[in-house]
């Protein structure tokens, strides 16, 4: 292992996958499972198909549950093929229980994966820290009466990604905000909360990463990199 390496994961300890529990006794849904359902998970999509307990059209159909009753919402590449998402979150803060786990992946809006022509919305991180962590307030309203936690943001980076912003002595931070292409996949994290408007708090998301959506194990991103880690060795500002 190099030193640089080994001064990378100094500076970006690692820590267990942090993932929401559901709400006990109540279902999870999968929307847009297509034919990769989360097991256990109820599966809805716009087209049949093995798997698909349930199909509509989430942008002019409201899911097919009643209020509160879904105990945990999962949703892998569904978001971005949507052109009107909003209607959508709505549907999914109606249905989801207080307190419901959240859990989202989505291509990052700064990687080509995330600009693909069936692509509407190109995601990234700062639209889930707006409705977390710095307007919650708005978002109450815009949610139809309720407010995503998001709790963490996890970054999908690609280990030779990782090397060649090592090899290149780019600091991880200052390439997520602003290169291209470093973030593949971005995991959105958190509980979608009911209640009044004035119990509406502000959260801020850990920002971590992971090489692989299965990693066991995420390290943070905000932690001086190699750079900073010798700059302060050699005690040069």
């Amino acid at each position: 292992m190099t030193v640089r390496r080994r001064l990378f994961e100094l500076a970006h300890p690692a820590s267990p996958a942090y993932s929401p529990s559901p709400v006990s006794a109540l279902p999870t849904i999968d929307l847009g499972c297509g034919p990769f359902k989360r097991p256990g998970a109820l599966g809805l999509d716009i087209e049949a198909g093995p798997g698909i307990d349930h199909v509509l059209d989430f942008e002019k159909e409201r899911l097919p549950f009643d209020d509160g009753t879904v105990g945990y919402v999962f949703s892998s590449h569904c978001l971005e093929h949507l052109r009107q998402p909003m209607p959508v979150m709505r549907e999914l803060t109606r249905v989801a229980a207080d307190g419901a786990g959240l859990e989202l992946w989505l291509p990052y809006g700064w990687h080509n994966e995330g600009q693909l022509v069936d692509h509407y919305v190109m995601w990234n991180e700062e639209q889930f820290r707006h409705m977390s962590e710095l307007f919650p307030e708005i978002w109450w309203d815009r949610l139809g009466g309720g407010s995503w936690e998001i709790e963490e943001l996890v970054f999908h980076i690609e280990a030779t990604t990782l090397e060649d912003l090592l090899r290149h002595g780019d600091e991880l931070v200052f390439a997520l905000r602003h290169y291209r292409n470093v973030a593949r996949e971005l995991g959105v994290l958190g509980r979608i909360r009911k209640g009044p408007r004035s119990a509406v708090r502000k959260v801020i998301p850990r920002r971590t990463f992971v090489t692989s959506r299965g990693d066991t194990v995420r390290r943070e991103v905000d932690a001086v990199g190699p750079l900073g880690q010798l700059r302060r060795l050699s005690k040069v500002e």
